[in-house]
């Protein structure tokens, strides 16, 4: 029996029940999941030498960050 079936669509947000309205927060997974900004720093370099306080929000630098652009919706 394929018990996890269900369970690998409905997590990947497939299947019959994709939950559409689930929001993803990037900024917090990034923090959570590459606290240190290694990802960014890598594929990003432009970025690369942000302190690690604002590797994932560049837009809050005092100085803000030239030709970044800031975040299209709130990032509360």
């Amino acid at each position: 029996m394929a018990n996890n079936y269900g369970n690998w669509q409905w997590v990947a947000g497939t299947g019959n029940d994709t939950r559409p309205n689930r929001p993803v927060n990037h900024i917090r997974q990034a923090k959570r999941y590459d606290p240190d900004g290694e990802y960014v720093r890598r594929y990003v370099p432009e970025l690369a030498a942000l302190p690690k306080r604002v590797i994932h929000e560049p837009w809050k630098l005092p100085s803000g960050l030239p030709g970044y652009p800031a975040p299209l919706v709130s990032v509360n």
